[in-house]
């Protein structure tokens, strides 16, 4: 099937116009004066007129639905005959996913109930417009889980997760004493499992008051219990009934429970939920549905099902992070050129529109999405294994759109979730109030040592991106403020595993806060996030987690370009570069930004498994601004850090950038635009168009949303004016030596530098003065390394010294002074699956020092080291797959001559680490370190 891309302009056609009232007559010829009463019957007489543009006007008033109104092929216009659903000219009409509730008496204690059909069974109710929800305990906020229960195998044993550890239940947990004081045969349970990134709504199957066992009726995503502090809820239970808005259902009995909002509660328009969809455009593969809008009509209320986990729902069992719940209050599969324009659609209980499968060319413009359950807009297309020829989700345009408060029933909810989707334009929407994400892009990939089966083809993690159709979207001008509001580990804009070309443009992304720990930040590249384009994005007041940063960048060929980026004084750090699970992260560009930070937020902030010219191919032209005069790069060199002023010469980076004041319009203000007199201006930075981003003007939404903007605090005042002259206040950078600066010197010095290839030395601290370079006396002349250990169970200080050796003999040598408080202390050497040191690994024989100086390799005990006094130590492994001997361990003092072992594991050597096993505090003592290969 072939596909053009339409201009989607309004055109005045000729046509037919059909009518449809609320108090009109299906066997009414559905004229202006007798209109039809159902939209379905307009929709079969609009079948009738193929040859003809048809206009099908909703006369102002409300109309109730049980089932949605299916639109097919048969219903479909054409370019010049387009099909046309809308409120008559002046009118609204709303069209109520659901049936009204009347009938109601009074419990006592604002409580109400009534009758419904039995065995009826709905998730979802709205008052006058605001979404009620299902009696909740608690109110607000979670309950903790007290334990998770372990998973044990057909022998009684406790399984074990190589990742987490014991691994527990995902359908069982232990509650707190207290935390649930009812029997709640009818509850769901709201569950963070495992992390907080994905919500999982199941229902309650069984409760053991005695152990405080609650089970759930199916598995949750992951193991309940991973992280520790999992947080839930209850819903659905008659006790917890007892604030307005909150409803409970018992069916089988249908009976309707209810504390409204407003009283008397016969006047309130309270509405109860019968189909997921509204407005369902089902095509097929062959033939889509096509040339179909909605303009202007008001949609309200959908429903869900009672179990919402990620990677099961209404369309079965699917992969990682793809959303298996697509349906929608509008639907739309295997549908082209259709459109939804200037309607307000709000209270879905999934996505407020959803493009499944096969979707090209279609629009959401210009609309209000409230409070949908899951999504705003959701695009889902095909999975890589269906191969290249299923890329059918595509070139649609969301536009000029509101969206707010998604994420009501899964949690993990997006203004815009697109999986597998492309080419797509996501342009001058508002986003507002979601727990997890703005934007999110998702597709699947691989690490880098592993391949996939995709349509027959094997299929490489550089290869696949021709399998993975979630690329080429575009996105800009959009306002994205207080989202991540109750997850972690996500953006206001998240990639995870896209196809290619990516582009977020002209973008502000602001405003949010949480009191959630773990990791935040305003763009997240996570991993196998490729080809991507960051540029001329605005960032400022990420303002939730314990460790954030501006932008987060994994991937690789990824350019961040003449963006903005002000951070407060608990950043971590402006940009942040970080890899691992087998992901590459190189061949980056940052240029022309302008980075502000404040206290010791860093300017950049790199976790890479060793450092090459590779990792940021290009670098220049940025503005680096803190009062405060701090300028780190943590992590470079690998597991140190420098000051910018050590950072340019010893990178070969950044020459080009300059320490200086922005000159913003107007800070305080957040008008980040640049005063005429701005020193960017002379580094070639272009300027952000902030006059274009949010709704356009023809938006029906614009001045309530703004409104609302105001109300929050989050509206940037650009009344300044930006061809003044600003005065920059006093300011002079100090050049400075960094704190890690002679940790990189001790290195460069010893032996072990004449070997060592990507990465070179990588240092791992709790803090930093974990690892110093002391002159408390050392074994030669000169200094010492001197390694503290701190409380907790941390494997840190850690040294790993990272080489490509696979042959030869590697000689390892140092000397070691133990003290009378000392941890436990290891050194062994690796192979790792791949030669840049990621994958899995295998650990040769190595040696341990016990904090009480006994010394073990393997098994076998070797003797004690004297405290206080220098030990030369050497280690000498025979590499190659011939290797006879492949170890030899001498310590002199200890014993005389040398242990030797055959290790079959003992073939190519990536790294050798030391590290104390954290278990007591304490110091250790290193120095005379040297690495020495001989053929």
């Amino acid at each position: 099937m072939k596909y053009v891309i339409v201009c989607f302009a309004a055109v005045m056609l000729c046509g037919a116009d059909i009518y449809v009232a609320e108090n009109g007559n299906d066997d009414a010829p559905g004229a202006k004066e007798k209109p039809f009463r159902t939209i379905t019957r307009a929709r079969d007489a609009a079948r009738e007129k193929r040859n003809e543009a048809v206009t099908i006007y909703l006369r102002g008033g409300t109309y109730f639905l049980d089932s949605a109104v299916v639109f097919t092929a048969e219903d479909s216009g054409t370019q010049s005959t387009p099909r046309v659903y809308t409120s008559a000219p002046g009118e609204r009409a709303v069209v109520y996913g659901g049936r009204r509730i009347q009938g109601w008496s009074a419990m006592g204690g604002g409580v109400y109930t009534a009758s419904v059909e039995p065995g009826w069974v709905f998730h979802q109710m709205e008052e006058n417009g605001i979404a009620a929800r299902k009696a909740r305990h608690p109110n607000t906020g979670y309950l903790i889980v007290e334990a998770g229960i372990p998973q044990r195998d057909k022998n009684g044993a406790v399984v074990q997760d190589t990742l987490w550890g014991i691994r527990h239940s995902q359908k069982e947990f232990v509650y707190k004493d207290g935390d649930i004081p009812w029997d709640i045969p009818q509850a769901e349970v709201f569950i963070w499992a495992g992390f907080d990134w994905f919500g999982n709504l199941i229902p309650v199957k069984s409760m053991d008051r005695e152990k405080r066992i609650l089970a759930l009726a199916r598995t949750t995503l992951v193991p309940i219990v991973i992280r520790k502090e999992r947080r839930y809820y209850l819903q659905n239970v008659r006790e917890a009934l007892d604030v307005p808005g909150e409803f409970y259902l018992d069916a089988a009995a249908g009976k309707l429970f209810y504390k409204p909002m407003k009283e008397p509660i016969d006047r309130q328009l309270i509405i109860a939920a019968r189909t997921t969809r509204i407005l369902s455009f089902v095509g097929t593969s062959n033939e889509h549905v096509a040339h179909i809008t909605v303009r202007g009509i008001d949609l309200s209320l959908s429903d869900y099902s009672n179990c919402f986990v990620e990677t099961e729902g209404t369309h079965g069992l699917g992969v990682w992070n793809e959303p298996l719940n697509k349906d929608g209050a509008v639907y739309f599969e295997n549908a082209s050129e259709c459109a939804v324009e200037h309607c307000r659609i709000a209270n879905a209980g999934y996505s407020g529109a959803a493009f499944v499968w096969g979707a090209v060319s279609n629009r959401v413009y210009g609309c209000e999405i409230a409070s949908p359950g899951f999504h705003g807009v959701l695009l889902s297309g095909y999975r890589a294994k269906f191969g290249t020829a299923f890329d059918m989700n595509k070139y649609n345009i969301i536009e000029n759109n509101w969206i707010h408060h998604v994420g009501r029933e899964a949690g993990h909810g997006a203004g815009v979730f697109i999986w597998a989707s492309g080419h797509n334009r996501i342009t001058h929407n508002v986003m507002h109030d979601s727990p997890r994400y703005g934007i999110c892009i998702k597709g699947e990939g691989m690490s880098d040592d592993k391949t996939a089966n995709w349509a027959g083809n094997i299929v490489g993690p550089h290869d696949r991106y021709p399998y993975v159709h979630s690329r080429y979207n575009y996105l800009a001008y959009n306002d994205i403020f207080r989202v991540s509001t109750d997850t972690e580990d996500n953006g206001f804009i998240s990639y995870w595993h896209p196809g290619e070309s990516n582009i977020a443009y002209n973008n502000l992304l602001h405003d949010s806060k949480r009191e959630l720990g773990g990791l935040g930040m305003a763009v997240y590249l996570d991993d196998g996030a490729d080809y991507c384009r960051l540029e001329n994005n605005i960032i400022y007041n990420v303002l939730g987690g314990t460790e954030r940063f501006g932008i987060f960048n994994k991937g690789r060929y990824n350019a961040t370009v003449n963006n903005i980026i002000v951070c407060d004084a608990d950043t971590k750090a402006a940009m942040h570069m970080w890899e691992g699970y087998g992901h590459r992260v190189a061949f980056h560009e940052y240029s022309r930004n302008i980075i502000v930070t404040k206290g010791t937020a860093a300017a950049f902030h790199f976790q890479l498994a060793g450092w090459d010219k590779e990792r940021i191919t290009g670098m220049g032209s940025n503005v680096y601004f803190n009062p405060d005069d701090n300028y780190d790069f943590i992590g470079y060199p690998p597991g140190l850090s420098s000051s910018i002023d050590e950072w340019r010469p010893a990178s070969g980076l950044d020459a080009s950038s300059v320490i200086t004041d922005p000159l913003f319009v107007h800070a305080a203000k957040h008008d980040y635009r640049l005063a005429k007199n701005s020193p960017a201006h002379a580094l070639g930075f272009a300027r952000i168009e902030v006059e274009k981003i949010g709704l356009l003007a023809d938006s029906r939404f614009r001045e309530e949303q703004r409104s609302i903007q105001r109300s929050l605090g989050c509206m940037p005042d650009y009344s300044g004016d930006v061809s003044a002259v600003r005065t920059a206040a006093a300011y002079t950078h100090v050049p400075k030596r960094s704190a890690f600066a002679a940790l990189g010197d001790y290195f460069a010095a010893s032996g072990v530098s004449k070997v060592l290839t990507a990465g070179g030395v990588k240092l791992f601290a709790e803090k930093q003065t974990s690892i110093a370079v002391s002159g408390e006396a050392p074994f030669d002349d000169g200094s010492c390394l001197k390694m503290t250990d701190g409380e907790g169970p941390t494997f840190d200080p850690r040294i790993m010294f990272n080489m490509k050796e696979n042959s030869g003999t590697i000689t390892f040598s140092f000397a070691v002074r133990i003290p009378e408080v000392s941890p436990a202390v290891t050194i062994d050497a690796r192979e790792y699956a791949n030669d840049d040191g990621s994958g899995s690994f295998k650990t040769f024989s190595s040696m341990r020092i016990a904090p009480d100086g006994t010394v073990t390799s393997g098994k076998t005990a070797l003797g004690t080291i004297p405290r206080n006094v220098w030990v030369p130590c050497s280690m000498v492994y025979s590499l190659g797959a011939n290797a006879g001997t492949s170890y030899h361990l001498m310590i002199k003092g200890v014993f005389d001559g040398d242990i030797a072992k055959t290790d079959a594991a003992a073939r190519k050597m990536h790294r050798i680490i030391i590290y104390s096993e954290g278990q007591t505090e304490g110091i250790f003592y290193l120095d005379a370190l040297n690495i020495e290969k001989r053929k």
